[in-house]
């Protein structure tokens, strides 16, 4: 589920969602360098800019604090496509730092990774969240396991651009998703709920919006 719930000064859109983590993730490597060398390969690294990326980013801002010292060659296999909205450079970013940090992130550390490196990167410091709005990511209390189906339809649909089209927003759902629930309850909720982004997805790209019909009339 995904509700927007208002656009704020500087840019960025408030909202309130759900996430679970999944078992689709990159793969990677990290060793001690002579120099900082950042590799991407797999299926889907072609379109990384190899000059400006999470990962560099990353390195900079524990550079900063004095995390680190060292440098390193990073190699990481994309086996998560880039522009699907499934926070890829994100995850990357997160998984970085909890290798080398080995404990909880501070506030400050991830106030600047968040502002450099993505607003979504809480979501990832839990398997099961809860995000209340674009401040406070909350760890559910359901440890859900649920079949999950993703479907890549080979589009870039750069997150960007969607949020430039919302001019409608939603009233949050309050705590219902922070209570202790069972899977038939969640399902429940998140039928009823919406992604109120979906609706501007599908009128950009037909292809989607097929797929998506497709979906709902399956038993």
């Amino acid at each position: 589920t995904l509700r927007v719930l208002n656009k704020l000064k500087n840019g960025m859109h408030d909202i309130e969602t759900n996430s679970i983590l999944v078992d689709v993730f990159d793969e990677i490597t990290i060793k001690k360098n002579i120099k900082d060398k950042i590799i991407f390969k797999g299926k889907f690294n072609k379109k990384i800019n190899k000059n400006k990326n999470t990962v560099k980013d990353t390195l900079k801002i524990l550079r900063k604090h004095k995390l680190i010292n060292d440098f390193y060659k990073i190699s990481i296999k994309k086996n998560i496509p880039i522009f699907a909205g499934l926070g890829g450079g994100t995850s990357n970013s997160a998984s970085i730092v909890k290798y080398f940090l080995k404990s909880s992130i501070n506030n400050a550390l991830l106030n600047e990774l968040e502002k450099k490196v993505g607003s979504d990167l809480k979501l990832f410091l839990y398997n099961n969240s809860f995000q209340k709005n674009l401040k406070i990511v909350l760890k559910a209390k359901n440890k859900l396991q649920l079949p999950i189906i993703i479907l890549f339809p080979n589009i870039d649909c750069k997150t960007k651009e969607i949020y430039k089209k919302v001019d409608n927003f939603s009233l949050s759902s309050k705590k219902r998703y922070l209570k202790k629930i069972n899977e038939k309850q969640f399902l429940k909720y998140i039928q009823s709920d919406r992604n109120d982004l979906q609706k501007i997805v599908e009128k950009k790209y037909f292809k989607i919006s097929m797929l998506i019909k497709n979906i709902d009339i399956q038993k």
